[in-house]
C-alpha cells in the first residue's frame, strides 16, 4: 500500500467515525474512546499513523 493509499483509507475510516486523527489521539492519550469502533481504529492506526503524515482534512 502506498503512502497515498494509506492516507486515503485512514481519513475514510476518521470521516466514518466523524473524528479527526488528533481527536483520536486525544481519546488514545485519556484511553477514553467515544466508541468501540474508535479504538478498534486506533489499535489498527494509531502507531502507524503517528509515523505517516495524515492530512488535517
Amino acid at each position: 500500500m502506498s503512502l497515498t493509499e494509506w492516507n486515503e483509507a485512514v481519513q475514510r475510516a476518521l470521516k466514518r467515525l466523524h473524528l479527526t486523527y488528533e481527536q483520536l489521539s486525544e481519546m488514545a492519550v485519556r484511553r477514553n474512546f467515544s466508541s468501540l469502533e474508535a479504538k478498534k481504529l486506533w489499535l489498527a492506526i494509531g502507531e502507524q499513523g503517528e509515523g505517516r503524515p495524515v492530512s488535517a482534512d
